[in-house]
């Protein structure tokens, strides 16, 4: 299901050129839910691996597509580590939140 998915993008930070999207990596809504909703030993952390076009590419826009959508990569370029928290809600809120804000609040959490 479209709705289902969300695909986080991997990128880097180059001294000239601006950021490129490195590799991608697809969540599934649904087995969030299911498998990060509870109490687990692992607090909801996981590593996920992220894929994307080989390093030596000759189709730079065969390459960024790779990149950009894991359903189409060829190659592993390596790993994140995510933390998920899952609660359930009466009343659910729909939103975006800045990363910079969101971080500085779990900072000051732990």
């Amino acid at each position: 299901m479209a709705y289902d998915k969300l695909v986080l993008q991997v990128m880097d930070k180059e001294m000239i050129g601006g950021p490129n999207i490195v590799g991608s990596i697809i969540l599934r809504l649904k087995e969030i839910v299911k498998f990060y909703s509870f109490d687990r030993p692992d607090n909801g952390f996981i590593w996920k691996r992220f894929y994307g076009a080989p390093i030596k590419r000759n189709n730079k826009a065969a390459a960024a597509k790779m990149n950009a959508d894991p359903d189409s990569a060829m190659c592993w370029h390596g790993r994140v580590l995510l933390h998920y928290h899952v609660e359930d809600s009466k009343f659910p809120k729909i939103g975006v939140v800045p990363l910079e804000s969101k971080l500085e609040q779990l900072a000051k959490e732990k």
